[in-house]
Order: C-alpha cells, then sequence, then structure tokens
C-alpha cells in the first residue's frame, strides 16, 4: 500500500480523490440521513388562498416528511375571529346600553317639560306683541315756548 502512494499522489491525485470521495460518501450520507437536526432548508406548502405558502421545516432522517401548517393556522384564524366577534358584541353591547341611557335621559327631560307646561309662573314676564297702525294718526300740536322775564337789575 505505502508504495503506490507516492505515484497516485504524484501522477493520479486527481483519481485517488475521487476514490477518496467514493469511501467518504456512504458513511458520511447514512450519517447525515440518521441525524435527527440535520440542517436541511424548509419547504413551502400550500395552504390555500387564504394563507398561501408557508414555510415548515423537513423532519425525519429515513423518511423525510414535513408537518402541516394548515391547522394550525386555521386554528389561529378561529381563535381571531372569535375574540373579533366578542370586541364587536361588547362595543355593539355598549353602544346600545349608551343609546338607552340617552333614551332614558330624554324621557326625564320629557317629562320635566309636561311638568313645566302645567306650571305658571307669575314672575315670568311675558311680552304681549302689539301691532302698530299708523294710518290714522293725529298729533297734537306743539307745545308754546315759555318766554323768559327779564329781570330789573
Amino acid at each position: 500500500k505505502a508504495f503506490l502512494h507516492k505515484p497516485l499522489l504524484k501522477k493520479h491525485s486527481d483519481q485517488l480523490r475521487a476514490e477518496c470521495a467514493k469511501c467518504h460518501d456512504g458513511p458520511m450520507m447514512a450519517t447525515w440521513d440518521s441525524d435527527i437536526c440535520r440542517p436541511v432548508p424548509s419547504v413551502l406548502l400550500d395552504c390555500g388562498s387564504k394563507f398561501g405558502l408557508v414555510p415548515s421545516a423537513v423532519k425525519g432522517s429515513d423518511q423525510p416528511s414535513a408537518a402541516d401548517p394548515e391547522p394550525e393556522l386555521w386554528r389561529k384564524e378561529q381563535a381571531r375571529m372569535a375574540e373579533a366577534d366578542r370586541l364587536h358584541r361588547e362595543r355593539m353591547a355598549a353602544q346600545r346600553a349608551a343609546e338607552e341611557e340617552m333614551r332614558r335621559q330624554q324621557e326625564e327631560a320629557n317629562v320635566g317639560e309636561k311638568r313645566k307646561s302645567n306650571f305658571v309662573d307669575p314672575d315670568d314676564m311675558v311680552e304681549e306683541k302689539v301691532e302698530l297702525s299708523f294710518v290714522e294718526v293725529v298729533a297734537p300740536p306743539p307745545k308754546k315756548k315759555k318766554k323768559k322775564k327779564k329781570s330789573l337789575l
């Protein structure tokens, strides 16, 4: 073996590297396949028009598989929709309560107005509007001017 090593290195180094790689590839691939945490890029799975393409990690060594992310995405979406529906119902209940309170306050104000219409305040001055007509008005004659008396001093 040693007597072939030097001529192989000097004259056929490329072929030696190829043969060494062949011997090395099998055990390396077996080790890589058996590794659970091997560095495999994630794959994009189509989860429909709502979610689009979603990345998923490839797991397994002998039989690689990728978990389906769609059920988890639907659970999250349903939780989000339930929360949005709950918030909408709370807002609508608050709005109805505010409208009911405003309607009740208006009714109370209207009851007060009804009481006021029955009550006559004697101090409340109501100005009566009188229509003036200057058609047949006779003006009085002007007053005579008083004459000053002259003093004798």
